[in-house]
Formats: C-alpha cells, sequence, structure tokens
C-alpha cells in the first residue's frame, strides 16, 4: 500500500500447508537440548517433580533460532544485501545498513529488522555448511557490531532500535548466537557485553510492557539472559512475571485475553516454551500456569470444519494448527486423529459462542462438510481485537459463507481501521454515527438455549450513541438453517445497513431482497423475512472503504458484501441464512412476527418444521 491509503492488487487467497509441531533434521553440530513431545506432555500433566538446574542451552531446532525461510539461500541473499523480513517481499538494501531503512513505509518492517530475527538464516546456514567456511558467521557478527555501535541507549536513529518488542527478540537471537556459536575474542565479548545491556533493559519495569505476548517474549528473553551469564537477578525477575502475568491473561477457560483466534495459538505456543525453559532451569511454572494445558480447547472450537482457523478478530485464513493429543488435533485433522470433542456447541466467558452441526458423522455428512457459526461480544477491543460484537460468521459444505475480515497489517492506515471496525463485520451499521471505541461488544441478554434442537443466543450491544440494537441468533439442528432477527431504535430517524460479508468465490446474485451465491459447492441463501430492505452488492469499494478481505498478510481481496438497507426510527429485520451443498430451495409455508418473537414455517429438503421464537422461549416442532 503506497502512503496515500491506496489498495494494493487484489488476488484470491493461496491454500497454505497444514502446520503442525514437528521437528526438523537436526544438524551434525546441534547439541540435544529439548523434547518438544516432552515438554508438551509435561505441560499438559503439569507434574512438577524437584529437578537439578540443566542450564541447558538452546539447539539449532529450537524454534527461538529459526526462521521461516530457507536458510542457506536466504543467507546468501543477505551477503549480496538483499532482505526478506517476515511477510514482505524481499528488498536490496546493500550490505551498509543505516538502520533507518522502510522500504514499505511500516512501522512492522523497522521493528523486525531491529530484532535481527532475520539474521537466524545467516547462524543456520553456517551450522549447516563446511566447518571450515566462516563466510556466514563473519557476516552474522559483522551485522551485530554495526548495529550495537549504530543504536546506543538512549540515542539510536530509530524509535524502533530499543522498542519493547524488537529488544526481546534481538535478545533471543543474542542468546541462540552465543549457544549455538560458542563465540571467542572479540566477538564472545561482543555477544556478552550486548546480552548485559539486554537484561539490563528487560529488567527495567518502566521498560515491561506488562500486557500482550510482548511482555512474555520480554520475560522469556530475561530468563534465557540469565541463564547465559548466571544472573539470578535476571532469572528471579523473569520467573516472577512469567507466572504473574498468566493469572492477568488467561482465564479459567483457557480464553487468552488478545481477542483473536490466531493469537490464542501464538500465545499457547509461547507459554510452552516459557514453561520449557523454567524446568530447565529447575524452576516451576506455578500459579493459574495450568490455564495454559486449557487454551487448545478453544482452538478446536475456533476452527471450521474444513481445518481452517476462523478468522476472529487478528488472523489470517491459515490451516488449523495439530496440537497432539489435544481435541485441537482432532480439529485440526478434520477427524483424522486426536480425541473427539463431546460437545457441538460452547460457550466461552470471554465471549465467544462457537456451535456446529457435529463433528462428522459416518454415512451422513463427513466432518468437513458440517456446518459451524461463531459470534461475539464481551469487553471493548483491545490487543488484537476487532470491533465486532455480535457479528456472526458461517461455513458449511468445506467453504467459508459468511466471513470475517482477516488483519491486513498493522499501522493506522485506512484499510487497517476498516479491518478492525465494524462495517467490516456481519453487523449492523448506522450511517453518520461513529462507534464509541470505549464501548463493549455486547452483551448476553439471556443464557445460551442448548437442546437436541435448536442453539439460541440473545446479545445486545449500545455502541452507537442513542441507538439500542438487539440481535437474536436461532439455528436449526434439524434442518440446518439460522434466523437472525435485529432490532433497532433511535429516538431520531437513521439509515441502517445490515452487512454480511461473503467469500472472494461466491459470485452472488439479488433476488427482491434475497441474496444468494452460486458455487459449485458449497453456498448460502440470505433471506429478509421481514419487509423490503432496499438489497446492493459492495465490492472493492474505496469511498466509502467497503467489500474487502484480508486472507494474507498486507494483502486485501475484493470481496462481496450485500448490505440490506433500512430508515427509520425503528427498524427490524428478521433473516433466514441457508447454507448448502448444492443451491437451496427452500418453500416458506408461513411466517409472521410479532412483538416479541416470530414464527417460521418452512420445508428445506423434503422435511418441514415449524420454529417458533418468543421472549425467552423457542419452539421446534
Amino acid at each position: 500500500m503506497s502512503a496515500q491509503g491506496s489498495p494494493p492488487k487484489t488476488e484470491p487467497p493461496r491454500e497454505e500447508d497444514r502446520l503442525q509441531f514437528t521437528s526438523s533434521s537436526r544438524s551434525p553440530r546441534t547439541r540435544p537440548r529439548r523434547s518438544v513431545a516432552l515438554a508438551f506432555a509435561l505441560l499438559i500433566a503439569l507434574v512438577s517433580l524437584p529437578v537439578a538446574p540443566a542450564q541447558a542451552d538452546v539447539d539449532a531446532d529450537d524454534p527461538d533460532c529459526r526462521y521461516p525461510a530457507v536458510p542457506v539461500s536466504s543467507a546468501d541473499r543477505i551477503l549480496l544485501g538483499y532482505y526478506a523480513l517476515g511477510p514482505w517481499p524481499e528488498r536490496k538494501l546493500g550490505t551498509n545498513l543505516t538502520w533507518t531503512e522502510d522500504p514499505f513505509r511500516d512501522s512492522y518492517w523497522q521493528n523486525a529488522q531491529h530484532s535481527l530475527m532475520w539474521t537466524l538464516n545467516l547462524l543456520q546456514a553456517e551450522l549447516n555448511q563446511d566447518p571450515e567456511d566462516h563466510r556466514y558467521a563473519n557476516r552474522l557478527f559483522a551485522i551485530i557490531k554495526d548495529w550495537e555501535s549504530t543504536n546506543p541507549r538512549p540515542g539510536a536513529p530509530s524509535s524502533w532500535a530499543w522498542s519493547d518488542h524488537s529488544t526481546a527478540r534481538r535478545a533471543i537471537v543474542l542468546v541462540c548466537v552465543n549457544d549455538l556459536l560458542e563465540p571467542s575474542g572479540e566477538n564472545e565479548t561482543l555477544i556478552k557485553r550486548m546480552l548485559k545491556k539486554h537484561g539490563d533493559t528487560l529488567l527495567e519495569d518502566g521498560f515491561y510492557v506488562k500486557y500482550g505476548n510482548h511482555a512474555l517474549d520480554q520475560s522469556i528473553a530475561l530468563l534465557e539472559i540469565g541463564r547465559v551469564l548466571d544472573n539470578e537477578t535476571f532469572k528471579d525477575k523473569a520467573e516472577d512475571r512469567i507466572n504473574e502475568y498468566i493469572g492477568r491473561s488467561v482465564d479459567t477457560q483457557g480464553v487468552m485475553n488478545e481477542q483473536s483466534v490466531y493469537y490464542q495459538y501464538y500465545n499457547f505456543s509461547r507459554y510452552r516454551i516459557a514453561a520449557d525453559r523454567l524446568r530447565d532451569l529447575g524452576r516451576t511454572p506455578t500459579g493459574p500456569f495450568d490455564r495454559v494445558a486449557l487454551m487448545p480447547n478453544f482452538l478446536a472450537h475456533a476452527t471450521l470444519p474444513n481445518g481452517r482457523y476462523e478468522m476472529i478478530g487478528d488472523t489470517h485464513d491459515s490451516a488449523a494448527i495439530i496440537i497432539p493429543g489435544t481435541l485441537a488435533e482432532f480439529a485440526a485433522t478434520r477427524g483424522a486423529s486426536g480425541p473427539r470433542p463431546d460437545k457441538t456447541v460452547a460457550r466461552f466467558n470471554a465471549g465467544y459462542l462457537f456451535a456446529r452441526s457435529g463433528w462428522g458423522r459416518a454415512g451422513v455428512r463427513s466432518a468437513a462438510d458440517e456446518t459451524f457459526f461463531a459470534t461475539k461480544w464481551g469487553p471493548a477491543p483491545i490487543l488484537h481485537g476487532h470491533h465486532d460484537g455480535m457479528s456472526l460468521t458461517l461455513a458449511s459444505w468445506g467453504s467459508r459463507l459468511l466471513i470475517d475480515s482477516g488483519l491486513y497489517r498493522y499501522g493506522s492506515d485506512p484499510f487497517r481501521r476498516y479491518v478492525q471496525g465494524r462495517p467490516a463485520h456481519n453487523i449492523v451499521t448506522v450511517d453518520g454515527a461513529a462507534w464509541n471505541a470505549k464501548a463493549g461488544s455486547g452483551r448476553v441478554i439471556d443464557n445460551t438455549l442448548v437442546s437436541n434442537k435448536y442453539v439460541d443466543l440473545e446479545l445486545r450491544a449500545a455502541g452507537y450513541p442513542g441507538v439500542t440494537h438487539n440481535r437474536r441468533i436461532t439455528y436449526s439442528r434439524a434442518l440446518d438453517y439460522l434466523v437472525v432477527d435485529d432490532r433497532l431504535s433511535s429516538s431520531t430517524p437513521r439509515t441502517y445497513r445490515q452487512v454480511w460479508h461473503l467469500n472472494w468465490d461466491t459470485n452472488p446474485a439479488i433476488s427482491g431482497s434475497n441474496v444468494y451465491t452460486r458455487k459449485t459447492r458449497g453456498n448460502v441463501l440470505i433471506a429478509q423475512l421481514l419487509g423490503r430492505p432496499a438489497t446492493r452488492i459492495v465490492k472493492g469499494s474505496t469511498s466509502p472503504i467497503q467489500g474487502w478481505t484480508s486472507y494474507r498478510f498486507g494483502q486485501l481481496a475484493k470481496t462481496p458484501a450485500v448490505e440490506a438497507i433500512q430508515k427509520g426510527r425503528s427498524v427490524r429485520y428478521i433473516t433466514l441464512l441457508i447454507p448448502a451443498s448444492g443451491h437451496p430451495r427452500p418453500v416458506l409455508k408461513s411466517f409472521r412476527a410479532f412483538t416479541g418473537g416470530y414464527q417460521i414455517t418452512l420445508k428445506l429438503g423434503g422435511k418441514t418444521e415449524t420454529l417458533t421464537v418468543y421472549g425467552k422461549k423457542v419452539s421446534v416442532r
């Protein structure tokens, strides 16, 4: 994206390889340190046996000592002055860095540059080359030395040199270099001096950020520096912060407070490493650390039937990660392995409801074809959360049907604000009204009703000034459809837009006030049962921004957004959502709306049922 905020080139999403916890083959120079499987088993069991401090150093397969690239070829490019950091394309910046480079006008790229994580390619290339060939190590130490001389604290030319996260991640890089290359002479002095400087910085209470995954990475870095330098002050402070941080960031159901499915996994993986590091030093993960073992349960229920994560909060379209021995393994493998969940509806106190028709039924419906929907409510967005309270997402027959917005990129350009905001989610927006950023994301009016025939949930939000919004979502288990009852009121006339975001490949069409998608397989019908709201489809609009989805970091795809528009002081939408393998052919036999509810008799797939929703009651016959 340019500095003016024009959209980047549109691309459809690309399928990604399924990720899982595995170890790559060890380098001949690798020294054994940890077993990932054993570490995970210990975390799940949380058995704390007396252990003598091992003071073990990292090995070449340690996740903190690897970078997601092909080490030798990437290292060769670095030798030539080319740099590929994280998700950004490669750029030629030369071999004499100023440490103020900003080729993408992106603060996140600058932060990544100063983290020095990309130099791990040089480290891994050195470990995989002829022991007599040290060109990679020479370049690595030259970069580290140049960074130190250019970026004193205070006085660095870039504000990202000593940011909270770049400092933590860079400290881990220095630990990896120390343990794997065993530097001597000037290089040893350089690394130990920098580790002491980073340790002193991370020790400062004013530098410690106290929240988010940055705080955890700071503590892991301080703990590792304490190990290398045998500094008990560093180790004690890091241990105290890790144990205290767990209680503030993970609730008793194992839900992380960063309000993102992806960051639920990322933080789980970092907690796992933190527990591993503590045990290596003979220290015990204490307090509420047992909550970490519950985190894969949330991930399992937040996984779509096709094995991909729901894109809630800052989450891309990515394959769910296999966490062996947990419910998340079953969800990620679509039932091929792992323990089968015993619930099809999961409500989390942090403000999430995930429901599905099943986990796969032999001879009836494959795991990938089951229907799934999710909604969210709760506190105002923090960290990686969006303004998505009461939004509804839907997947079925192997496809995303009603989608979330994704991450796009960090920062505060117009498109980043869009993917975080109300118009990018499946909710009702109010023209000319600004959503109160400090408002909560809605609350549950009554307890979730769950039976073998239906799932029912009612939410309320008041983030638009002077506007109240009630949304009731009812799912029929037998006929596999949803009804969404939206009621909005204001003291003055308003223009309301009920928005439904469709996947990029759905090819939707309008029929009156209704919309249906036209894929070969995996479709949804959006039928307006009450009134005749003006309906339109917006795709890739820039004024205002609407009809965009970020499936991958830094990229936006033009995607259809269905808007159903009504005006007035009080408006009501009763919307029928029908997922289908092909093209749904429902027969609406009768429908009537009344104050406090509605009744619908629907024939679908050769079956007929009457759904009555009234007050706090639901009946299906």
